[in-house]
């Protein structure tokens, strides 16, 4: 344990444990975060794709084609 010595003659003591269980918490909060932003990026992808004017499954460009169909995937 250690300790850290307050304002004063309070000593607060820290058990060993703590820091690392901490950082294990941060770590999984941003691991978290990180996949719900993934997600939210996946998710919006084919709509992305399809203002840009590039199929919303392959992400080909569509420029020109007049048939609705990707030619790379045969996605509509």
């Amino acid at each position: 344990m250690s300790s850290i010595l307050l304002s004063g003659d309070v000593d607060v003591v820290i058990p060993s444990w703590v820091a690392p269980v901490f950082a294990a918490c941060v770590l999984f909060v941003a691991v978290v975060i990180a996949m719900r932003v993934h997600y939210l990026r996946q998710r919006k992808a084919p709509l992305r794709r399809v203002v840009a004017g590039l199929c919303p499954i392959c992400g080909y460009d569509l420029t020109g084609n007049v048939s609705g169909t990707c030619p790379e995937c045969g996605g509509r």
